[in-house]
């Protein structure tokens, strides 16, 4: 809790005036064009309202305003503010005395403290020797003279205005929000006129939700307005009273019920922020605080608003206090050793304005001291309303005297310092036992005591109970209320009918029964209640009448019916003993139907009429009861399929319909309704949504749909997955003229499985003089493009794109990458080409193709034999070329080593021809003890021609290498080859015996040689043997060995 002292406010002054006014008009308003202020304001609302609530305003969490902000009826001068904290230019007229109708209780009306209303005392401090006069606020008539300092009233009448009643401000609808949330700030804003107790000695006392506001009274008290002109006042709320605020209520009343004085005032209007931020209109108030007596400047002096904002003066004395509310302020500056000074001065919105403080040193640094007592020292009390007896003093020379006092019934949270006094009323808290209560003084150097405290035991004593009432009466089933008033020792009383200390006992509990301060009826009859409480005792008597109709109900208080529906509907009646009964029928009994286009009622049956809501109310013993009929779009009344079994294959889908029809004769299509809802009874072989059944494996199951609560069933049976689809493998096409290109057509099913039907399927060709087609072969007949098409089992046909074309050349290539030979060797070889269509052709001896040698020393090409010819030893490319294509082959061209002789044949002349032997079968042996081809030829069985005249032999002798290329020399000479391909020569000038021959045949290659050493074994000269005119070859080799 804040530490809070004595509040001295913000506070507007108005005026007492003596001087007469004239009459005035009903409206009691001042003539002239006034200003009545805006229509809405974001921190005040519309000012002509008597009753504003704002939350969230630029000022606070909430404001709650009662009477309108118009200067007490009059209206303001034109730009005039009554928040800037400006007194009003001109002087209004007086309110009146008695309550404005239109008015919220207390304002806008002079009222006047409950003493000056009946016991006026007038206080002659006029300085005129004699005045006659009417007090314009109070009403008050008087004729008062003056001898000396003496004053005489020489007459005087009554106040008539009104006497001081309370100003509510009621905020109850936030009551509960305000408890969660919390008060962290209040302010209480008041427009006031006329308050004068410094001119009249009055002495007013606040009190806030009945509860005394000590804070306020000081500043209040301090008043001096005069005018009549007001002025805004801004109180802030301290913490400890804050709590007040919890009940949703504030009631605030200013009294003098003490000094008679008949000081008339009056408010415009008043506000209450809760969690303040920062009022609308503010201003600031600076100054010095000096030593009195030597003018110096004093530091640390505590210069405060009390309960508003405080600040320090620094070492030049200075202080600054800035956001002061508007209005006129009370400023207390003090410091320890000082004494303390209160001064006001106004506050303008927007505007700095000056206040200086000259304290006096009065040396008190020594706090004072004192002493408490409660009922005199009593030990204990029967009353929580005690009386303090308070003794302080100040010591030392310097002392200030004491000033304030405060009190705590904890030692820890203190109410606010107030003027001392020696006595005191205390109301002690809570309920019995040992009460506590603290007191601190402070002097007026500020200096504060040590806590004194004092304690007495409070027992209320109870001198006698009674009730409120001689008797009581109460239904059978109903409770009714007693009261029980204990009245105490010290003249108090307490309400104790709740009390857990009262006890209660009933004569007759068959009757009646008593508890906690009510009376229960159980059946007719009377019966004697005792209330006990303290050690006594009262008594009272209570008849149960017969039980009462308490109410009736509907058997339900809502009702919900589809459009075009009905609903039958009940009502009870319900009565004090707890009995009911069934009065749906009654004759008695009446409804009603607020609007019967949308729901009817007769004979407690409801017909839905329109789609909509409406109350419908039953009247019955001058009770009613309400229910509400809720007329829903049209129910659902059955569903239909749009067949009562469907087909579907396997992994594929069936379309549906389902319709709905409603209770207004309405039909629908439903079937992709969000809310309706399909089950299968087996969703492993089928389920559908979205329109559609989809078939999963074959069987048979059933399908139910449900949409607004009405369900419908249907049968479905899945087959064997049928063809949905069917594709050309590979296509589009490409065929060569008079080429056939295969094919296949895949089917897919409706489980998505596929397989071919090439064989299954019909076929058709768009154009077949390009191609045709036949299962599984299209075949291309001329160039062009034509579109072939196929169809299983019904499907739409399936075109696929074919386009024919002629055959181009590929390739070419020879037959062989490599070829050998041997030199003067020739190998006969093939050219291909293939075409684009795979056709392979000879084009060997195409007039187009061309070929060469890379080196025709090595090898040549004959393209008219189709041969390669082998001229030299070594390696060498042949290169063909056809068109635009070319290739290469290599060609190796070896030389033979074959050096063997394959015919050797012997002959002789004859006629001069020479003739060779034919079936001579020379034996060729083996030369004895030789080595190497060393052989024997022995002709001795026969003779050849004999050359006469030389008397030598001339045998002629055919040889033959078996390599037509190798080359054969005899006894060193050369011997050609004739046309025939052998190597013919003559043995001449021989004689008989053996003649030796070296025959060398050397091999192609140049290197190789074979000798043979040859011996012709010849007679002497003979006669002809013979005519002997065939030949025989011998091969040689054959006599090798």
């Amino acid at each position: 809790m804040r530490y809070w002292k004595k509040l001295l406010s913000l506070i507007t002054l108005c005026a007492f005036s003596m001087a007469t006014v004239t009459a005035m008009s009903p409206a009691w308003a001042a003539s002239g064009v006034r200003y009545y202020g805006p229509s809405e304001d974001a921190n005040n609302g519309n000012w002509r309202d008597k009753y504003v609530v704002k939350e969230k305003t630029p000022e606070a969490d909430y404001m709650f305003r009662v009477g309108d902000i118009d200067n007490f009826a009059t209206g303001w001068d034109q730009g005039f503010d009554p928040f800037s904290g400006e007194k009003t230019a001109n002087a209004h007229t007086f309110p009146p005395r008695s309550q404005p109708a239109d008015e919220p209780t207390g304002f806008d009306v002079v009222m006047i403290g409950s003493k000056a209303k009946t016991k006026p005392v007038l206080r002659p401090n006029l300085d005129a020797e004699e005045h006659k006069g009417y007090d314009g606020y109070s009403g008050m008539t008087a004729t008062i003279k003056k001898a000396g300092n003496n004053y005489t009233v020489v007459s005087q009448g009554t106040p008539t205005a009104m006497t001081a009643v309370p100003i509510t401000i009621d905020f109850s609808q936030y009551k509960d929000v305000i408890y969660k949330q919390g008060i962290d700030r209040a302010l209480l804003q008041l427009y006031l006129d006329d308050f004068q107790a410094t001119r009249f000695g009055t002495k007013y006392k606040v009190w806030i939700n009945n509860q005394r506001a000590y804070f306020m009274e000081p500043a209040i008290n301090s008043l001096a307005q005069s005018g009549p002109r007001g002025q805004l006042v801004t109180i802030p709320i301290p913490e400890e009273f804050q709590p007040l605020l919890l009940s949703g209520r504030l009631t605030l009343k200013f009294d003098d019920d003490e000094t008679g004085y008949p000081d008339g005032f009056a408010i415009d209007f008043a506000k209450l922020l809760i969690g303040v931020k920062k009022t609308a209109s503010t201003g600031a108030i600076r100054g010095k605080v000096k030593d009195k007596e030597n003018g110096g400047n004093l530091e640390g002096a505590t210069v405060e608003i009390p309960g508003l904002m405080s600040t320090t003066s620094d070492r030049n004395g200075d202080y600054l206090l800035n956001n002061v509310p508007a209005g006129l302020a009370f400023v207390t500056a003090s410091k320890p050793g000082y004494e303390s000074l209160t001064q006001n001065i106004d506050v303008r919105a927007g505007k700095t304005v000056e206040l200086h403080f000259p304290l006096h040193y009065g040396g008190d640094v020594t706090a004072p001291s004192g002493t408490i007592a409660i009922n005199g020292g009593a030990e204990s009390t029967g009353s929580p309303a005690v009386s303090l007896t308070l003794s302080a003093t100040d010591p030392g020379p310097r002392g200030t005297g004491v000033q304030q006092m405060r009190f705590s019934d904890d030692g820890v949270n203190w109410t606010q310092w107030e003027a001392y006094a020696t006595t005191r009323p205390y109301t002690l808290p809570g309920s019995g036992g040992l009460k506590w209560v603290y007191v601190q003084f402070k002097d007026g150097a500020n200096n504060v005591s040590d806590t004194a405290a004092a304690s007495i035991t409070f027992v209320p004593q109870v001198s006698s109970v009674a009730f409120e009432q001689g008797s009581y009466s109460v239904a059978a089933g109903l409770k009714a209320n007693v009261k029980v008033i204990a009245y105490f020792t010290d003249n108090s009383s307490l309400d104790v009918s709740s009390d857990r200390n009262t006890s209660y006992q009933s004569s007759d509990n068959a009757i009646a029964t008593v508890a906690g301060g009510s009376v229960a009826g159980v059946q007719m009859g009377t019966v004697t209640v005792t209330a006990t409480y303290g050690g006594k005792s009262a008594t009272t008597s209570v008849t149960v009448g017969v039980p009462v109709l308490t109410g009736i109900t509907w058997g339900s208080n809502n009702y919900t019916v589809a459009k075009g529906a009905t609903q039958n509907v009940t009502v009870s009646a319900q009565y004090s003993d707890g009995s009911s009964r069934d009065v749906t029928q009654d004759p008695a009994i009446s409804y009603k139907s607020n609007d019967p286009s949308i729901a009817a009622i007769s004979g407690a049956v409801i017909t839905a009429k329109g789609v909509g809501a409406t109350n419908v109310t039953a009247n019955y013993g001058g009770k009613s009861t309400i229910c509400t009929v809720s007329v829903t779009a049209a129910a659902v009344k059955a569903l239909t399929w749009d067949q009562p079994s469907y087909a579907v294959a396997k992994g594929d889908q069936q379309p549906f319909t389902i319709r709905a029809l409603y209770t207004d004769g309405a039909s629908l299509d439903v079937t992709t309704d969000p809310n309706i809802t399909i089950t299968a009874a087996a969703p492993e072989i089928a389920t559908a949504s979205g329109g559609m059944i989809s078939g999963h494996s074959q069987g048979q199951t059933v399908l139910t749909a449900t949409f607004g609560g009405v369900s419908q069933a249907a049968t479905v049976r899945v087959g064997a997955p049928v063809i949905k689809d069917i594709s050309w493998e590979g296509a589009p096409y490409t065929v060569f003229v008079s080429k056939q290109q295969p094919f296949r057509i895949i089917a897919t099913y409706s489980d998505g499985s596929t397989a071919d039907v090439t064989s299954e399927a019909a076929y058709e060709s768009a154009n077949d003089a390009v191609a045709s087609v036949n299962p599984g072969v299209i075949t291309g007949k001329r160039a062009g493009q034509t579109e072939i098409r196929a169809t299983v089992s019904g499907l739409p046909k399936k075109a696929a794109t074919v386009s024919v074309v002629e055959a181009t050349l590929r390739q070419i290539y020879w037959d062989k990458k490599e070829y050998e030979l041997y030199k003067n060797d020739t190998r006969l070889f093939q050219l291909k080409a293939e075409l684009t269509d795979d056709t392979v052709i000879d084009i060997t001896s195409d007039a187009a193709v061309t070929y060469r040698s890379d080196n025709e020393e090595v090898a040549v090409i004959n393209k008219g034999e189709g041969k390669i010819a082998g001229v030299g030893g070594g390696v060498t490319s042949i290169v063909a070329t056809y068109g635009e294509k070319s290739a290469s082959a290599n060609v190796t061209v070896q030389l033979k080593q074959n050096a063997d002789l394959s015919k050797l044949i012997p002959g002789w002349n004859r006629d001069g021809s020479t003739v060779y032997c034919g079936e001579l079968k020379p034996a060729l042996k083996p030369v004895a003890d030789s080595q190497g081809d060393n052989y024997m030829i022995d002709v001795t069985d026969w003779s050849p021609l004999l050359n006469s005249s030389t008397k030598n032999y001339n045998l002629p002798i055919i040889l033959q290498a078996s390599d037509p290329d190798a080359t054969i020399t005899v006894n060193g000479l050369p011997v050609p080859k004739d046309g025939r391909g052998e190597n013919p020569f003559a043995l001449t000038a021989l004689t008989g015996g053996v003649n030796w021959l070296k025959i060398v045949v050397t091999a192609q290659d140049g290197t190789t040689t074979r000798t043979y050493t040859v011996g012709v074994l010849l007679p002497p000269a003979l006669a002809n043997p013979g005519n002997i005119e065939s030949r025989s070859s011998i091969d040689i080799n054959q006599w090798n060995n």
